[in-house]
């Protein structure tokens, strides 16, 4: 069931989460990105200098545009079981993936989650529900519970995907979207791709591309996972439907995962899924000791 595999970042503005879909093919490469910006040398590095020693990684250009995104790279890193499968999901189903999101970003409308805000703009596009930033140059990454979010689940258990920490109970402000500080983002070449709901896919700014990748621009318009040789080992090259005991189609008959890491047993505290806390409901706090600024900026707390 995609909805439940997608549902921790569905509400996410599309920017990041274009590149988020299209990082999670290379799982390696997410965990030296989270560990190389980790280090304190590189969490201070600012604007041209920040740029020329992330091309220097030779990551893919998903990976390098999530580096404004310590907290988003530290997900990615900390559940690589659940990254490993949203990357192979995407890169054999781009557009059930993606029909999954606007499911549940369908839902958390109805649900009156999901709404325009000091940091985002949420339209209406075609039936297609487009999130984005209101300040093009800075993007805010919501916290938020998938168990209470999107109203009650319309599936069998189990339900959403969920890092925690949360209750394990839905209260009054539970459906709401909680915001940290918002990220500067001073280089072109971070946001290279947006997805194309219409065609179900991610279309390639080929400028920005190509100057997170010189010389090494992808033939068609829209993106395709390519494990090139500067990639190395560290992409997804197959997906073997691991975890999944099948996708939920809009209309389709509900079909139950059969595989490890989704089902939440009660009482079960460890792995994906809700986490075993009994913590009040508080949104998650990702700390990173420097924010990306644009040249001429202050840096943004």
């Amino acid at each position: 069931m995609l909805d439940q595999l997608v549902a921790p970042v569905a509400l996410y503005p599309d920017d990041v989460l274009a590149q988020i879909f299209a990082a999670a093919g290379f799982p390696v490469q997410v965990v030296q990105a989270d560990r190389w910006i980790s280090q304190p040398d590189n969490a201070t590095l600012t604007n041209g200098a920040l740029a020329a020693s992330v091309a220097g990684q030779g990551w893919d250009a998903s990976v390098q545009a999530l580096i404004p995104f310590p907290q988003v790279l530290q997900m990615l890193d900390q559940h690589l079981d659940w990254t490993q499968q949203l990357g192979e999901a995407f890169i054999a189903h781009p557009q059930d993936v993606m029909d999954a999101v606007q499911r549940l970003r369908h839902r958390a409308q109805q649900a009156g989650t999901l709404q325009v805000s000091p940091e985002q703009s949420v339209v209406g596009e075609g039936g297609d529900v487009t999130i984005s930033p209101t300040n093009g140059q800075e993007i805010y990454i919501p916290s938020y519970d998938p168990d209470c979010v999107y109203g009650p689940w319309p599936y069998p258990a189990p339900g959403p995907v969920d890092f925690g920490p949360w209750s394990g109970v839905c209260n009054a402000t539970d459906d709401t979207l909680a915001y940290g500080d918002g990220s500067y983002l001073p280089f072109g070449f971070f946001l290279w791709g947006d997805f194309d709901w219409r065609h179900h896919g991610i279309r390639i700014d080929r400028e920005r591309y190509a100057l997170a990748h010189p010389g090494r621009l992808q033939n068609s318009e829209y993106w395709h996972h390519e494990a090139a040789p500067w990639h190395g080992n560290a992409g997804v090259t197959a997906w073997h439907g691991q975890g999944y005991g099948g996708f939920v189609h809009a209309g389709a008959p509900v079909q139950h995962y059969g595989g490890q890491g989704f089902v939440r047993p009660a009482g079960q505290a460890a792995g994906i899924g809700r986490q075993g806390v009994t913590a009040p409901r508080a949104p998650v706090a990702f700390a990173h000791p420097a924010s990306v600024a644009p040249a001429g900026a202050g840096i943004h707390r």
